[in-house]
């Protein structure tokens, strides 16, 4: 087992304080070191010990270190088989804790999300015209100033195909007229304002 995954693991705060001197040594025995920090910075021995041990457990070494430096300026300063004071081992342990809280929550919350419009919500139009829907369609169609295919698709909710009938059945019954005849788009108008005017 790693020196790292020996410090997660344990329960015991002496075995977490081994852990962390032993990889202390490790890192400053075996290269990683940067001798342009001081010898008291932690980052120092970290730097290059990020790539190597995957980020997580170098920013839980630099955590864990700057908490021991804080414990240690304030007097409480251990040694490796003596007892730390509770402070101290809550400290150290609360530092593992958020360290590991922190790389989870910033692993959730940096995943790429592609789909950043709206999703407009599928439309459930009739594909058979009953005779509700066909006597709404006389009745109110040749009211409206605009008439068109998607107009007649929105308003009474039929599919494309029973639109284009619909308006064929209310051209040749008179109630409308073309005002533009086109293959893609077939625009038309009351054909009431027509004779009123």
């Amino acid at each position: 087992m790693s020196i790292m995954m020996r410090a997660l693991t344990s329960d015991d705060d002496h075995e977490i304080l081994e852990c962390l001197d032993m990889s202390k040594q490790c890192t400053a025995g075996t290269g990683l070191m940067h001798e342009s920090y001081q010898k008291d910075d932690p980052r120092r021995y970290t730097r290059s010990w990020f790539a190597w041990a995957n980020g997580l457990f170098g920013e839980l070494i630099l955590d864990v270190w700057e908490s021991l430096d804080a414990s240690a300026q304030l007097g409480a300063a251990h040694t490796p088989h003596a007892s730390p004071p509770p402070a101290h081992a809550r400290t150290i342990r609360n530092a593992i804790d958020a360290s590991i809280m922190r790389a989870k929550a910033g692993a959730a919350g940096k995943k790429k999300k592609w789909s950043k419009g709206k999703v407009k919500d599928k439309a459930n139009n009739a594909v058979v015209c009953d005779k509700a829907t066909f006597d709404r369609i006389m009745k109110e169609v040749p009211t409206y100033k605009l008439i068109s295919q998607s107009v007649l698709i929105d308003r009474m909710k039929i599919n494309g195909s029973l639109a284009r009938v619909a308006i064929r059945q209310l051209k040749k019954e008179g109630l409308i007229k073309p005002v533009v005849h086109h293959t893609s788009q077939l625009v038309y108008t009351r054909a009431i304002a027509a004779e009123a005017e």
